[in-house]
């Protein structure tokens, strides 16, 4: 799929939320649910309490990347919601990147050994 598919709607959020299982990270929280596609979708949320909204789409482009680059080796058939935890003012890519890898890599759904850097 060249395009990554998004969770729009609410109630897949909530479905995603409830039903799913969490992986906490220093800046970031992974929820995940098996879903009925042969591939995945993901949905990203970054709270209001994190700055305007200039913060917040720089922070969703950073997490939509870090997603990006590894999406090849994340086993598909999954939704994922990523939501922002941190409150740190200052955004490194780096930490975010590695953050998220460390999340997948502890849910189970890319090997310890396929980790890009």
């Amino acid at each position: 799929m060249a395009n990554t598919v998004s969770l729009k709607k609410n109630k897949e959020f909530k479905k995603v939320f409830f039903k799913g299982k969490w992986y906490k990270g220093r800046y970031l929280v992974l929820y995940i649910l098996p879903n009925i596609y042969d591939y995945n979708r993901i949905g990203i949320a970054v709270s209001k309490k994190t700055g305007n909204s200039v913060k917040r789409n720089h922070i969703k482009r950073i997490i939509r990347e870090s997603y990006r680059l590894n999406k090849n080796i994340i086993t598909n058939g999954f939704d994922f919601v990523i939501l922002w935890k941190s409150k740190d003012i200052e955004v490194i890519y780096q930490n975010v990147f590695n953050d998220l890898n460390k999340l997948f890599k502890k849910s189970g759904l890319i090997d310890s050994g396929c980790i890009n850097n």
